[in-house]
């Protein structure tokens, strides 16, 4: 800087230094919403906002998935401030990144929004006894697991299984009542068993209705009879209950499913109860 005055000039030399103030961080008090939860989310700075406060830029990368306020202003005196976020309406799990900047320094947090939860509901449609293992014929859906073989499943369903065991009876065979193979061609006769009960997890992440069909299979003809029922996962209400019996040739038993359920698979009679595959549209 130059002074002057009457043909006299002075100098003097002035450092500027950048704000010792910046930001440091974003977070969330959740990473993963359900459609229209919130969330609180907090800005840090590395030391006390000065006089006036600092006020720190918001911004989210898809608003209607997850929407934040334009700015937040850390108060004089204050290292933090919060802000909320709103999810948005969501069919499928969606991430977003929401970002904070403030005097040239941005940091970003990540949000997961899920689909609100449909209530549990089943319907049972009926049982088959003619299609056997053939169901790349009549049940040829989005998802299905051939159990011994392959599991191919859409984004909007999870299926779960627990307390079961595994049998193969047979992995290369041309009887009919044997699966048709997911993975390749041939036949596959296996199953998931239990002594007594055991359970399938299935969760359709989306708010639509979906066909369910599971197949029974008593290879070896031991008089196995069971009991099917359909339980809501977070009530543990049951929807529908179906008993199956003589199961020797094959038996399909398909349900319209929609939101969070569990299958219990409880013998009746016989050696053991047993499932030998899973359909899903």
């Amino acid at each position: 800087m130059t002074a002057s005055y009457s043909g006299v000039s002075l100098t003097s030399g002035l450092t500027v230094n950048p704000s010792s103030v910046s930001l440091s961080s974003i977070s969330l008090s959740s990473n993963t919403l359900v459609s229209g939860q919130s969330a609180t989310g907090t800005v840090k700075l590395t030391s006390a906002a000065g006089s006036g406060g600092a006020v720190v830029s918001l911004a989210s990368s898809n608003s209607a998935v997850a929407s934040v306020p334009s700015s937040v202003t850390v108060p004089q005196g204050s290292t933090s401030a919060t802000f909320s976020v709103t999810a948005g309406s969501v069919t499928t799990a969606t991430s977003v990144s929401l970002t904070a900047s403030y005097s040239g320094v941005s940091v970003s947090t990540t949000l997961s929004v899920n689909p609100a939860s449909q209530a549990a509901a089943a319907s049972f449609l009926g049982f088959d006894t003619t299609t056997q293992g053939n169901w790349n014929s009549t049940y040829n859906f989005n998802g299905a697991v051939v159990i011994g073989d392959s599991t191919s499943l859409p984004s909007y369903v999870t299926v779960k299984p627990s307390r079961q065991n595994y049998n193969l009876w047979s992995s290369s065979t041309t009887d009919i009542r044997a699966l048709q193979r997911l993975s390749s061609t041939g036949r596959i006769a296996a199953d998931w068993f239990s002594s007594n009960a055991f359970y399938i997890d299935i969760n359709f992440l989306d708010q639509l209705t979906h066909q369910l069909t599971i197949y029974l299979l008593d290879w070896d003809y031991k008089g196995r009879a069971e009991t099917l029922s359909v339980i809501d996962a977070n009530t543990n209400k049951v929807l529908d209950s179906r008993s199956a019996s003589n199961f020797g040739n094959g038996l399909y038993l398909t349900w319209k499913i929609s939101g969070h359920v569990r299958l219990q698979i409880t013998k009746s009679s016989g050696k053991n109860a047993v499932i030998s595959g899973i359909f899903l549209n």
